[in-house]
């Protein structure tokens, strides 16, 4: 179940940028009184967990492959150089 939260998580994430075209839908609990959120603020919200909880799970699973923000520098796993 953790795996998959992640994993819906990263989808999120990489999907942020395309916000402006609608490709996806931001759901909340029906109690919250929110009409809507910046991109910008859902990106923060999810990236600062995000890149915590991806490093943990890379460290944790050796055939793990995952990707964080490009400030992030976490411990315990390996940075691969992007090729075109």
């Amino acid at each position: 179940m953790r795996t998959r939260a992640l994993l819906a998580a990263m989808a999120l994430a990489a999907a942020l940028p395309a916000a402006a075209d609608d490709a996806f839908r931001v759901i909340v609990h029906p109690s919250n009184a929110a009409e809507g959120i910046a991109v910008r603020d859902l990106s923060q919200l999810f990236l600062e967990k995000r890149d915590d909880a991806v490093a943990a799970f890379v460290r944790a699973h050796a055939g793990a492959v995952g990707y964080v923000s490009a400030g992030a520098d976490p411990p315990g796993v390996k940075t691969l150089k992007l090729q075109e």
